[in-house]
C-alpha cells in the first residue's frame, strides 16, 4: 500500500508509463480483491496489505491479525487510480480499469462501515499509523473514505453510469472523531502517549 499512497502521486506526473505498469498490477489483482472482501462478508473490492507478486492475494508473513483490519490500502489504491486518469486525461483507462476499482473499492466501503446513532462508523480498523490494536474510527481511513466516495460519484456521472444510493448515503452521514476543541482526532478515544500516537 505504500507504493500506492507515496510512490505513485509522483509517478503519475513525472513517469507516467511506470505509473500506468504499477496500476497494471493492481488491475490483475481485482479478482483477488473481490474474493478478499467476499471473505469478510463485502462488497466490491478490498486490496490486501501485502499483495502476493504472482496472485494479488493477501500475503502478509506471521500469524498476526493486521492484515484483517488494514482498511485504508483499499482507499489508497482506488485513489491512485482516479489521480492517473485526472493526470492524464486518458478517457479509455478511465473507463476500463479506473473505474472498476474505484466503483469496486466505494462499494467495498459502503458495505465495511456500520450504520449507529452517530452515523456510518468505521469500527476496529487500522490506519496507517498502525497502533497496537485496531482503534474505532480512524479518521485518516474515514477521510480517505469520503474521498473515494466523492471520486467514485463524479466519475459515474461523468462516465453515464448509475451510482449507488449508498455511495450518496454513507458520504453525506460519515461520522468523523472531532474533539470537542474542533480538533480531528487520529481515532475514537485517540492519547498522544500510545504507541505510533503522534503519528
Amino acid at each position: 500500500w505504500d507504493v500506492d499512497a507515496f510512490c505513485l502521486p509522483p509517478l503519475i506526473l513525472t513517469q507516467p508509463d511506470a505509473a500506468r505498469a504499477m496500476l497494471g498490477f493492481r488491475s490483475r489483482g481485482r479478482p483477488a480483491a473481490a474474493a478478499n472482501a467476499r471473505l469478510s462478508d463485502r462488497q466490491g473490492l478490498q486490496y490486501p496489505w501485502e499483495a502476493a507478486p504472482g496472485t494479488g492475494q493477501e500475503a502478509s508473513p506471521g500469524a498476526g491479525d493486521a492484515a484483517h483490519h488494514e482498511d485504508h490500502v483499499s482507499l489508497h489504491v482506488a485513489r491512485a487510480f482516479s489521480l492517473f486518469a485526472d493526470a492524464t486525461g486518458d478517457q479509455r483507462f478511465l473507463e476500463e480499469e479506473a473505474w472498476p476499482v474505484l466503483s469496486g473499492v466505494a462499494d467495498w466501503f459502503t458495505s465495511r462501515v456500520s450504520r449507529t446513532d452517530r452515523g456510518f462508523e468505521l469500527l476496529r480498523s487500522m490506519g496507517p499509523a498502525e497502533v497496537p490494536s485496531p482503534p474505532d474510527n480512524d479518521a485518516f481511513s474515514l477521510m480517505a473514505g469520503a474521498d473515494v466516495l466523492r471520486r467514485a460519484l463524479r466519475v459515474a456521472e461523468r462516465l453515464r453510469q448509475t451510482a449507488p444510493d449508498a455511495w450518496k448515503t454513507v458520504l453525506a452521514g460519515l461520522y468523523l472523531p472531532v474533539r470537542s476543541d474542533g480538533v480531528i482526532a487520529a481515532h475514537d478515544d485517540h492519547d498522544r502517549r500510545e504507541q505510533n500516537g503522534a503519528t
